[in-house]
């Protein structure tokens, strides 16, 4: 298909999916940011970006104004052209905490342009066993690993949006502070 949605076995695509693949066909932006749930002991909390909807941004202006936005960190809150998908071809690492994120900014990065919907898409089931859930992944070296990726990815974009790469860089020492001990 044109475009591509990331799901975990354990968890559900819900019925705005269809609409946002129609607005992602119809405006043929390269990502779609769309709404997901997550169900946390059985409770159900709606989470949606508060970036203006259904605007076209270009990458610039999308990350310039990320890091005064909400989005969701979940590649499963997003549709990805294949296109874009295919020519990102980054993996995802079993046992490693957190790649997830690192996964989502380099797509966006990637991208010409990304729209943000409230609808729907996806529910995220929390499960206490999960990589990112258990300590068995979560020690220090976890944390320092993954401030350092920002740290390097903040370099990297410095030039095409120094806003985020400044927000990414305070969240990198930040996260290297909390889990210094």
């Amino acid at each position: 298909g044109k475009y591509i949605a990331l799901v975990d076995s354990d968890d559900l695509v819900v019925s705005g999916l269809a609409k946002a693949l129609d607005d992602a066909l119809y405006t043929n932006v390269d990502i779609m940011h769309c709404g997901m749930i997550i169900q946390r002991n059985h409770v159900d909390n709606v989470i949606v970006s508060n970036a203006p909807k259904n605007k076209v941004f270009t990458m610039h202006d999308f990350l310039e104004s990320w890091h005064t936005v909400e989005t969701c960190q979940s590649p499963c809150a997003y549709l990805y052209k294949n296109e874009l998908f295919q020519q990102s071809n980054i993996p995802f690492v079993e046992g490693k905490r957190l790649e997830d994120t690192d996964w989502v900014e380099k797509n966006l990065y990637a991208a010409e342009n990304i729209m943000c919907i409230d609808d729907v898409i996806y529910t995220y089931k929390e499960n206490a066993n999960s990589t990112m859930h258990t300590t068995k992944y979560d020690t220090c070296a976890d944390w320092w690993h993954f401030s350092y990726r920002r740290w390097m990815f903040a370099d990297k974009i410095q030039n095409d949006a120094p806003q985020y790469a400044k927000r990414l860089k305070e969240a990198a020492i930040s996260g290297i502070q909390a889990n210094a001990t």
